[in-house]
């Protein structure tokens, strides 16, 4: 694995479990902490052979960032995105969105769970080495990230043109200075 990550949080870690986008190497699950959340993870980790250690409050807050894990942390791999192709090709009037210009992983997230709640098919973004925020991005966006198809595209103008073929109409915005 390239770069191990931390997901922290049984929303987060369930979604990126179940929409198998990742590598998730360990589930760590705070071991006083015996919830329906936590045995419905461990069941999940279970079943995709993901290794599952019940360990002590000092060990899950070693590997987390913050305090809102909920005695649940995750090490996980990069996200593999979409080809720009299969975004929304099973829907015959995919929605669409492309996000670009975002520098926030909090804005990002909570973008694309706005977006999920909206019933989006696909996001499409930038390259962008979004990894060292993984775990922010799955935290802001309730998992919704995960769940998301995403597609990484060098231009807008690739996505847009990509579209069109495909005779979907295309909207653009921009944010005036």
């Amino acid at each position: 694995m390239d770069q191990p990550m931390v997901f922290e949080g049984w929303i987060s870690i369930l979604a990126t479990l179940t929409a198998d986008n990742r590598n998730v190497e360990a589930l760590y699950l705070q071991r006083d902490i015996h919830s329906t959340s936590s045995a419905r993870l461990e069941r999940e980790a279970e079943s995709r052979g993901v290794p599952v250690s019940r360990v002590t409050a000092e060990v899950v807050q070693a590997h987390a960032n913050g305090h809102s894990h909920g005695g649940a942390v995750a090490i996980v791999g990069p996200r593999r995105y979409q080809k720009l192709a299969d975004i929304g090709k099973r829907v015959s009037s995919p929605f669409v969105v492309m996000l670009d210009g975002v520098e926030d992983p909090f804005n990002l997230g909570q973008a694309i769970r706005a977006l999920y709640a909206a019933g989006v098919d696909g996001v499409v973004v930038r390259p962008r080495v979004w990894d060292s925020a993984s775990g922010i991005i799955a935290k802001a966006s309730a998992g919704a990230s995960e769940l998301v198809p995403i597609a990484a595209v060098n231009t807008p103008m690739e996505a847009v043109l990509h579209f069109k073929r495909m005779g979907l109409t295309v909207a653009c915005t921009h944010a005036g200075d």
